[in-house]
């Protein structure tokens, strides 16, 4: 038997892949860590640490605006 999915899944998701931090995730949409973590699970994303100048490479490539990248 699968599970529902969680209303707020989608909005997870979308905010995942605008590379916003998970602390800022939760907080936004009070969901549990492990519900990101189960997201991002799915998505098939990996944590790795990225230099300024590559998380500015990777927005342009996914079109998101430069001023949201931390």
């Amino acid at each position: 038997m699968s599970y529902p999915r969680n209303p707020k899944g989608e909005e997870i998701c979308r905010m995942l892949m605008e590379m916003r931090p998970q602390k800022m995730i939760a907080s936004q949409l009070r969901v549990q860590p492990s519900l990101i973590r189960t997201q991002s699970d799915r998505l098939g994303l990996i944590r790795i640490g990225l230099t300024r100048e590559e998380r500015l490479w990777l927005a342009d490539k996914r079109g998101i605006d430069r001023k949201l990248v931390p």
